[in-house]
């Protein structure tokens, strides 16, 4: 049936050109000519030069996906979908690269206390002093 999904397991064309038509650039361009079209289009789209505030956030997240490696790769294959998040991109970047997102557990730490059986059964109630670091 024309226009509806495709069979399970068809390739799935993906819009990756948008980006690069928003920043005007060819896909095979490098960090520097991304910076420079990133720059040109960013001072005549800024908001505060009268520009569309859209249409600057569209060309700041355009930048902000062409301009890391990572990121392009996941947008060259997989479009816009593979940025979003729980896409490819974090499926495969938490896989491959080692990186886990959250926050970081600390090991746990473990003190010894002598008591009883019959007062662990009575439920003793024993107050520990902890020392700990803590990053300002």
């Amino acid at each position: 049936m024309p226009g509806g999904p495709p069979p399970p397991g068809a390739a799935r064309k993906v819009n990756n050109t948008r980006y690069y038509e928003l920043l005007g650039v060819d896909k095979n361009a490098d960090e520097a000519q991304l910076k420079k079209a990133f720059r040109k289009k960013a001072l005549k789209e800024h908001p505060d030069k009268g520009g569309d505030p859209e249409k600057f956030k569209d060309l700041q997240k355009a930048y902000e996906v062409l301009g890391d490696p990572q990121k392009r790769a996941a947008y060259d294959k997989f479009g816009e979908e593979g940025l979003k998040p729980g896409g490819m991109n974090d499926m495969f970047g938490e896989m491959f690269s080692g990186q886990k997102k959250g926050p970081v557990k600390t090991k746990s730490v473990v003190h010894p206390i002598k008591c009883t059986l019959k007062e662990l059964f009575e439920g003793k109630t024993i107050r520990v002093k902890i020392n700990r670091d803590r990053l300002c």
